[in-house]
């Protein structure tokens, strides 16, 4: 490569022709008034500095261009980085040039040269030519190029528009010479131009770069990328407005996708490298593993074009999964819509490739839908146990390899996820009636989506469409009336606290209702919710008594965790077999005594409350710190964090064998290995 320092004069060929073209993969014009005026005041205090004929600079850091021939009789570089600080600066040094024309005297006329091809045509005459994106090309052209309109859209027009304000009040500052202004934006105002010779890899030079400016997304560097794989500009045009160009058109970087916030560009490129590599990489680190995979992979134009073909159909894929309303077949979309709700893009990687599989026709549409609806059960179970996400962003992608080539792949799914992970039917069972979900606007819609399936499961034939658009009842309120309070006891704050924002305590009403409804008493609402047209209500609360307690809230629990698990099926365990029925512990014989417990959590609970009253707690933490927190670290525990009598909470949440394996080792480390402890489980007898 070739680098040499130059003032902007230098840089514009001391009113000479030439042209700096922003190419077509480049991102629009994005500087803001933050950079504008940083870049006036930097201008005005090199100003006040010294003489005009004196030796000081300012660095405004380095450009990146490459020869690509001539517009008209101008040599042209494509500029590959630097274009905010190239248009910023011409459009100060215009707006100077037609607000300061009558101070400027003899000076105002070398400005034009400066900035245009007086003896081209066309966008040749430009010696800055912005990118046609948001309408910056034709902004700048209207504006410096006097050719067109301005239009809307385009923030070239904001600056512009920015540094006319600002000058209308400096030329009628005696203390600002305007003259001066002039000579240090052309010969006091440094730039290092690099211009890249054969051999040379340009990504490299920009990767390099720290130059001011606004930061890069992922997306903008792999873009890049792209575009300096392909030097020849038949390639790239070839490239950016076949298969790349539809990439740019399905996925704008602006929206963000998902929790994390990152760009539709960047999650698709990171979901694509999920489905390479089985590892879903960090945000941060997309266009480095990006172009890793290229430089391995492809060794020649040819390869890389083939690379962005793949990426092409893939992004077609991913788009269908963003926007489930652009996939054609009505059932796969209805589908999507459904898994879409639950915000769970750990599955697009193999989405992706099952996507990929069903066009090769290895799979059919129907396999396909099945596949999508797998992985509904998975996410709605996880949900409703308040599982978190981050364990199934790291198993998710490894999933299709145990998939593929299997001659039932949805059961080899159902089979795959069956490891990892997912709450049996006791465990729902459990927390329907435990796990606090109405706490976040994220949590709504799903509830009611899981609220309508249970709807439409116990009574297929009913349309619950005249519902128009539900809303959630809390059956208990959220303020209790004085009523409530009498019903509800000397505990009624307690019980609200941990029962109300539960699934058992939850229902879908008409809008119109919930305002209706409210805080009244239960016997009222309960006449309301059998005169719903839902059967989620008038089927369950025609069979209840009037009064509505814990036992009532678990009975409903009950009848809806039933009912849920046979719309999203338990999973099998390939590792540990699932629990068999009447295998739930009801008694607990600890030391001589036998205590009630109605589920393994109660267990570990139990046991390890007798060793706290032992004394001898501070040796089971030690051994197994990770199980064990303070009350006071979090303000809301999840219910598998069972309390213990000293201020401390333990982690439940393990399997029946786990439980065994646990409380057994606890007792041994704290010197209790040799009292009785033992679970009764249901249909066996009390004696030892």
């Amino acid at each position: 490569m070739n680098a040499d320092s130059k003032s902007f004069a230098e840089l514009f060929n001391q009113g000479g022709n030439i042209q700096y073209m922003v190419p077509y993969f480049q991102r629009q014009y994005a500087w803001m008034e933050r950079d504008w005026q940083l870049l006036l005041d930097d201008v005005l205090v090199l100003c006040g500095e010294k003489d005009s004929d004196d030796a000081t600079e300012h660095f405004m850091g380095s450009i990146v261009v490459v020869a690509a021939g001539f517009a008209g009789s101008a040599p042209r570089f494509m500029l590959i980085d630097g274009q905010q600080r190239l248009i910023t600066v011409s459009l100060l040094l215009w707006s100077l040039y037609t607000e300061g024309q009558e101070r400027l005297a003899d000076k105002a006329a070398h400005i034009p040269p400066f900035l245009v091809n007086a003896l081209e045509k066309n966008t040749d005459v430009l010696k800055v030519l912005p990118s046609e994106k948001k309408h910056d090309r034709e902004a700048y052209h209207a504006l410096v190029g006097g050719v067109g309109t301005l239009g809307t859209g385009s923030r070239i027009r904001e600056a512009y528009d920015f540094f006319v304000r600002k000058l209308k009040g400096l030329k009628d500052d005696p203390q600002i010479d305007l003259q001066r202004l002039y000579d240090v934006i052309t010969a006091h105002l440094m730039f290092i131009r690099i211009v890249t010779v054969q051999g040379d890899k340009p990504y490299r030079i920009f990767e390099s770069l720290n130059a001011r400016g606004e930061p890069l997304s992922q997306g903008d560097l792999i873009r890049n990328y792209v575009a300096m794989r392909l030097p020849d500009p038949d390639d790239q045009d070839e490239v950016f407005r076949g298969n790349w160009g539809t990439i740019d058109q399905l996925f704008d970087d602006s929206l963000d996708k998902g929790k994390s916030g990152m760009g539709e560009l960047t999650a698709f490129v990171r979901h694509f490298l999920a489905t390479i590599s089985s590892v879903l990489y960090d945000e941060r680190s997309v266009y480095q593993e990006f172009r890793n995979h290229a430089e391995r992979e492809t060794h020649d134009t040819a390869s890389f074009k083939l690379l962005i073909e793949h990426l092409s159909r893939y992004a077609a894929y991913y788009d269908r999964l963003l926007r489930p309303q652009h996939e054609p077949d009505a059932e796969i979309s209805k589908c999507l819509e459904s898994l879409e709700l639950f915000d769970q893009s750990a599955s697009y990687p193999f989405l992706l490739e099952a996507y990929a599989a069903m066009n090769r026709h290895i799979l059919t549409r129907e396999q396909f839908a099945d596949m999508v609806r797998v992985l509904e059960d998975y996410f709605v179970r996880r949900f409703v146990c308040g599982y978190p996400t981050n364990y199934a962003n790291k198993q998710l992608p490894q999933v299709w390899s145990e998939v593929s080539g299997r001659d039932d792949s949805v059961q080899a799914l159902r089979l795959a996820l069956g490891k990892r992970r997912c709450p049996t039917d006791k465990e729902v069972a459990e927390e329907v009636v435990h796990m606090r979900l109405y706490q976040t606007t994220k949590a709504t819609p799903r509830i009611s989506h899981i609220l309508l399936q249970v709807s439409h499961k116990v009574a297929v034939n009913i349309d619950a469409h005249p519902v128009v658009s539900p809303t959630i009842e809390h059956i208990m309120p959220q303020t209790l009336s004085a009523e409530w309070r009498a019903d509800l006891g000397p505990e009624a704050d307690e019980v609200n606290s941990r029962y109300g924002d539960t699934l058992a305590n939850l229902t879908l009403v008409p809008q119109t209702w919930n305002s209706q409804l409210s805080n009244k008493p239960f016997g009222e609402k309960r006449a309301k919710l059998i005169d719903s047209k839902l059967p989620l209500n008038y089927e369950y609360f025609e069979n209840t008594v009037g009064v509505w307690r814990i036992d009532q809230l678990r009975e409903r629990g009950a009848w809806l965790a039933k009912t849920l698990c046979s719309i999203h099926p338990e999973f099998p365990r390939s590792v540990e077999p699932p629990q068999a029925t009447g295998e739930s512990p009801r008694l607990l014989r600890l030391d001589g005594k036998l205590v009630p417990v109605s589920s393994w959590r109660d267990v570990t609970q139990q046991t390890l409350s007798y060793i706290v009253e032992q004394g001898m707690f501070e040796k089971a933490r030690s051994d197994a710190p990770g199980a064990f927190r303070r009350e006071e670290e979090l303000p809301m525990w999840r219910p598998r964090w069972r309390k213990l009598p000293n201020g401390w909470r333990v982690d439940t949440a393990m399997s029946r064998r786990g439980t065994k394996r646990f409380c057994e080792h606890m007792l041994t480390v704290s010197g209790l290995g040799a009292i009785i402890w033992r679970p009764l489980l249901s249909g066996e007898k009390e004696d030892e």
